[in-house]
């Protein structure tokens, strides 16, 4: 099918509204600090994120999101979450759904963009939680939870012997000897439709 047809398409489809789909980065330092952006339409503190578009993967979409929002070339890691956030949370017509990405840094320079006002690695307390996006404080509390685990000398004592680990919030890491294979989650999240429906 052409990208006309497609177009044509699209303008007359009156199916059930259904969420766009994107991909946000988690991206750390080497002390552990996570990487937020201000974002300038909100001037709220949020991940390097954004909708996917047409013919993309979820980590095209994410390395094109941070290298337009924090000037940065990234790479895929691993799966924490599949966040989602519904119509009107920050004040878009639209849910949003997708894997948020634990990802290093292999490019670029950081910088503000016309995306963000500002951009810096912080620790999560460095920001205060008024000043977050409504999604973005859990996302990033899972994050580093995340990062700590796969950063840590783990002894074989805390974990569960198969290299299990808790990560709270209903999460587990599942590592193994090739290292970790993504978070998972085990129980519902005991807060609203935040992320990860």
């Amino acid at each position: 099918m052409s990208e006309d047809d497609v177009a044509e398409r699209l303008e007359c489809d009156i199916g059930p509204i259904t969420p766009k789909v994107g991909a946000g980065a988690a991206i750390f330092d080497d002390e552990g600090r996570i990487l937020p952006i201000k974002r300038h339409n909100t001037k709220c503190w949020a991940i390097p994120a954004g909708a996917g578009e047409d013919s993309e993967n979820a980590p095209e979409c994410m390395v094109r999101e941070t290298l337009a929002e924090a000037g940065l070339v990234c790479e895929a890691r691993g799966v924490i979450d599949v966040f989602f956030t519904p119509a009107g949370v920050l004040g878009l017509p639209y849910a949003m759904r997708g894997p948020f990405i634990h990802c290093v840094v292999t490019g670029e320079q950081l910088q503000t963009t016309d995306e963000a006002l500002e951009v810096g690695y912080f620790h999560p307390d460095e920001i205060p939680s008024d000043q977050y996006h409504a999604d973005t404080e859990p996302r990033i509390q899972l994050a580093v939870s995340y990062w700590r685990l796969l950063n840590e000398q783990t002894s074989q004592e805390e974990s569960d012997g198969n290299g299990t680990y808790e990560l709270g919030r209903g999460f587990q890491l599942k590592c193994g000897p090739q290292g970790h294979r993504g978070a998972r989650r085990i129980s519902p999240l005991p807060h609203g439709p935040q992320i990860g429906r």
